[in-house]
């Protein structure tokens, strides 16, 4: 191979209206060669009239990173195979640079959160959970995932979505809105993006009425709507809730269930912390199936003909690409419901606040308080925080009496005879 050398390519003529890559190339004992390059020969266009100013320079960069690397290589650009295949290559990492996920991790890295000390750990588990299991999914499903298109509209009609679901109360949305905040502020930083849009948005503020978080059902709502799904022939539905009910496993976690976390054989859910909201590095949490959901889920996997066997299989999937379950899909079926039962039952759900969230604190009150008079409180509580997946008991505590629990001793010895 002849041996040559060069001068870096560069974008000329920016100003006119036809743009080239100017690039100097001498071989040895020769003259140099200054060189034109308009993209043809590598199937991309610089001066397309129906490119805007932004995709004109995107393709030039990629122009100009392509010669550069042949030339870096040994390769005469006029006389390669390489170009073509190439430029896709470098065309690919273009378009990675701007995914979520890219992003994401390219912001996590720099926070140093990748290898977090003591004190951020809690910080980084919280940060990644958020991202990984709520934002970016949720964008996904819009089939969004490029930071350049998450403006102030979309991401405010992301924190609306939130707050007006009753998922999150105002402090909750804040909290969440600090956190993308600074994940944009730090691709302004690095010049990825130039500006953040999600800064000029306020805060959320309260409304001023006692938000009732932990708003329930009754047991004889709760049959009720089962009833009702299983009879219209809800079954995706029914299953959802009833994981929620007897399982508490959140929303965004069923979402993401596959069969490897499906254990029929052995009654239970086996919870990783890749879909945990706040589930420990390597910890696997182990959650009993209740009989009602274990007939719930057999019905299901027969009724869409489901191979358990295939751990991969998304449970909660609509496509044949094995996506999860779109964000707003399966609110839209509960609020539709939600109007037919309520029809259909004047007299009943009259509390305000009931959501989907709710399914969870009514099958936690309706559990704890049969276990109670069953087997003692010490031992339903232990019961709870083990389903729950809570770290210690004074949470579980905490909890039991936000969805009004009495978890007052039950021991009725007289100490002071």
């Amino acid at each position: 191979m002849a041996k040559f050398t060069f001068s870096a390519p560069f974008l000329s003529d920016k100003d006119s209206k036809k743009w080239m890559v100017r690039y100097k190339i001498q071989y040895d004992g020769m003259k140099p060669e200054y060189r034109k390059e308009f993209g043809k020969r590598y199937n991309l266009s610089i001066n397309d009239s129906s490119l805007n100013n932004k995709e004109r320079l995107e393709n030039a960069e990629v122009l100009v990173a392509t010669i550069l690397s042949e030339l870096q290589r040994g390769i005469d650009p006029e006389n390669s195979i390489e170009g073509y295949q190439e430029l896709k290559r470098l065309q690919l990492e273009a378009e990675k640079k701007y995914t979520l996920q890219f992003n994401f991790d390219f912001y996590f890295q720099k926070l140093g959160y990748d290898k977090p000390s003591e004190k951020q750990k809690d910080s980084a588990r919280n940060i990644k959970m958020f991202f990984q299991n709520q934002f970016i999914p949720y964008f996904n499903n819009l089939k969004i995932d490029d930071v350049r298109e998450l403006n102030k509209q979309v991401l405010r009609d992301y924190l609306d979505f939130q707050y007006n679901s009753g998922d999150w109360v105002a402090s909750s949305v804040n909290v969440r809105k600090g956190w993308i905040s600074a994940f944009f502020g730090k691709l302004v930083e690095f010049d990825v993006l130039a500006i953040n849009p999600i800064a000029s948005i306020k805060n959320y503020k309260s409304s001023g009425v006692k938000v009732i978080r932990f708003q329930t059902f009754s047991e004889n709502e709760v049959e009720t709507i089962f009833k009702y799904c299983k009879d219209n022939g809800l079954i995706r539905l029914e299953l959802f809730l009833k994981i929620i009910y007897y399982a508490y496993i959140r929303k965004s976690e069923i979402r993401r269930l596959t069969f490897e976390h499906i254990d029929l054989s052995n009654s239970r859910f086996k919870i990783s912390e890749d879909i945990s909201k706040k589930g420990e590095v390597g910890k696997i949490y182990s959650v009993l199936m209740h009989p009602e959901l274990i007939d719930a889920l057999k019905r299901y996997i027969k009724h869409y003909n489901l191979n358990a066997d295939d751990h991969n299989k998304v449970l909660m999937s609509l496509t044949k690409r094995n996506s999860p379950l779109a964000v707003n899909f399966i609110q839209g079926d509960f609020d539709k419901m939600l109007v037919g039962v309520k029809i259909a039952n004047p007299k009943m759900f009259q509390k305000k606040g009931q959501t989907i969230y709710s399914f969870k604190h009514s099958g936690v009150q309706h559990r704890y308080d049969r276990l109670k008079s069953e087997i003692g409180g010490a031992k339903a509580l232990d019961f709870i925080r083990s389903q729950c997946r809570h770290k210690s008991q004074s949470t579980t505590e905490i909890y039991l009496q936000n969805i009004g629990c009495d978890i007052s001793p039950d021991d009725t010895t007289n100490y002071f005879l």
